[in-house]
């Protein structure tokens, strides 16, 4: 097999390949998978977890005799194309063994990896497809994405989930829900390995893209299914967000002590006062009274920092000092789109609340 092939085409192919984080030493998954699909080239990075496929038909074929797929260093191949500056790239494949690259003045003959052990990229139903415009989705899991945690306890919180036009995350202490237009026949959860797909979506320059899952995997399409990244599927049972954070709220939210803030403002306070705040604990103190909320810092080596604000406490007016962890709530408040928010302050946890988001933040000991 022989083709040419634009680097800046061929380079496209690779980052897409590349942005799903294949885990794993061995060839198989430390490789790029080229393969002649019809008049189509092929680049597959796959291991059982995760993988994705970039694809093109803007590929000159010089010949097309077997072999028609090879396997070849991705990190390698990948800052090798990064670093040409010609506009063609020619690569040959004689046999399962070595390839031959030739791409302006430059000339390479490499040792190709195994392909025996590569997994077999599942199939799909496309009659399952659901279209998705990529900005909504993309911006939906940008938001929400800072409340999950790879170390979280239970696995049911390593996921981000899509239900009911909203979505939603959580870290099993903290949690954020935001609307969004996306319509779901049921709930469907992405693991945080399948996050990668941001990043497969953004680098395709797609306006859109067709959701298919099966009981294994999910599958994210794009360019009438010849771009593909997938995930598996987890087969834990998810979590009840009302159970875990809604129930320990307040029947009556305006009952408790609440005020409304100017987004901006009160996070560049926080953001000044955290300088000073506790590095250990990542604690700063809400000292609020019915007309004033401080912000107070000390960190561990006795540094001190205080800012006020003019507020309208409303419900519950009784005056109270509570810890916040500053980078929660900064989180939050970076999730929030619109100028002001409301913040209510329950007996463990505060809510923040704005337009379109939800967030439930585990207050700290004073």
């Amino acid at each position: 097999m022989q083709l040419s092939i634009r680097r800046q085409y061929l380079l496209s192919l690779l980052e897409k390949a590349w942005s799903a984080s294949v885990g794993g030493l061995l060839a198989t998954t430390k490789g790029f998978y080229f393969a002649k699909s019809d008049d189509y080239l092929r680049v597959v990075r796959l291991d059982k977890a995760i993988g994705a496929v970039a694809s093109t038909n803007v590929v000159s074929w010089v010949d097309t005799k077997e072999p028609h797929k090879f396997l070849i260093d991705a990190d390698k191949f990948l800052k090798l194309i990064r670093s040409l500056t010609c506009e063609d790239v020619s690569l040959i494949a004689e046999d399962s063994q070595k390839l031959l690259i030739e791409a302006g003045e430059y000339r390479a003959s490499w040792n190709l990896f195994d392909m025996t052990d590569f997994p077999i990229l599942p199939s799909y139903e496309e009659n399952q497809k659901i279209p998705i415009p990529v900005r909504d989705f993309v911006i939906a899991i940008d938001r929400v994405r800072a409340f999950t945690s790879p170390e979280a306890l239970s696995v049911a919180y390593k996921q981000i989930y899509f239900e009911d036009k909203c979505c939603w995350g959580s870290d099993g202490y903290n949690y954020q829900k935001i609307q969004t237009n996306i319509s779901l026949p049921g709930l469907i959860s992405i693991p945080l390995i399948g996050l990668d797909v941001v990043k497969f979506l953004k680098l395709s320059g797609a306006s859109g893209f067709n959701l298919s899952w099966d009981d294994s995997f999910l599958y994210f399409s794009v360019s009438s299914g010849s771009d593909l990244f997938i995930c598996i599927r987890s087969q834990s049972e998810p979590p009840s967000s009302f159970i875990d954070f809604f129930s320990k709220m307040s029947l009556d939210s305006h009952k408790v002590s609440h005020f409304t803030f100017d987004v901006n403002r009160l996070k560049d306070v926080v953001e000044r006062i955290a300088i000073t705040g506790s590095a250990t604990q990542k604690k700063v103190m809400f000292l609020i009274k019915p007309s004033m909320l401080s912000v107070r810092g000390v960190d561990e080596d006795g540094n001190t920092s205080q800012e006020d604000l003019i507020i309208t406490l409303t419900g519950d007016k009784t005056e109270r000092t509570i810890g916040i962890h500053y980078e929660m709530f900064l989180k939050a408040l970076s999730s929030v789109v619109t100028p002001s928010a409301t913040l209510f302050l329950e007996k463990d946890h505060a809510k923040l609340v704005s337009v379109d988001s939800t967030a439930i933040l585990s207050l700290l000991k004073k």
